[in-house]
């Protein structure tokens, strides 16, 4: 019996966020408002592990916040460039965003959002920048049935 194992591709890889964050009532949070989105979620909570995670993991995004214990988000979102990670990396702080916008930029993020979080915002950018489309959501929801991609069987 012939059979055809469908490509890998015609079903969309989810994307992959790495979010750092020391509360757990935040991340929890910041998990909830990503849900919806189709994202794989992964936890730091620190900068170590940040820098740990980002190498392991390679995520699409990394969501950090600033102050933490131990290795804070500037040190750490160095570091992650250093090491050659070259997408998105998105400061989350509570700070005012006129004082601390310039001083996140030069660090290395991409984008600065302040706490509390506008979630029509956040998750807008992330729809942007990770290409999550309503399509996209459609195919991660319902992936094709290998039925769809049955070749007739031919003799030969």
């Amino acid at each position: 019996m012939h059979s055809y194992d469908y490509a890998a591709d015609s079903v969309p890889a989810e994307k992959t966020i790495l979010l750092v964050e020391d509360n757990a009532d935040v991340r929890l949070l910041i998990t909830r408002i990503l849900s919806p989105l189709g994202v794989i979620t992964y936890h730091a909570k620190n900068g170590l592990e940040a820098i740990q995670f980002a190498a392991d993991l390679t995520p699409d995004m990394i969501l950090m916040d600033i102050r933490m214990p131990g290795l804070d988000g500037y040190s750490a979102v160095r570091r992650i460039r250093f090491d050659g990670y070259s997408g998105k990396i998105v400061a989350l702080t509570a700070e005012e965003e006129s004082e601390y916008r310039e001083k996140c930029l030069e660090a290395g993020f991409d984008e600065f959002f302040s706490k509390p979080l506008s979630r029509a915002r956040l998750t807008d950018y992330i729809r942007e920048n990770l290409g999550i489309t309503e399509e996209f959501l459609r195919m991660l929801r319902s992936p094709p049935s290998p039925a769809q991609f049955e070749v007739p069987y031919a003799p030969v």
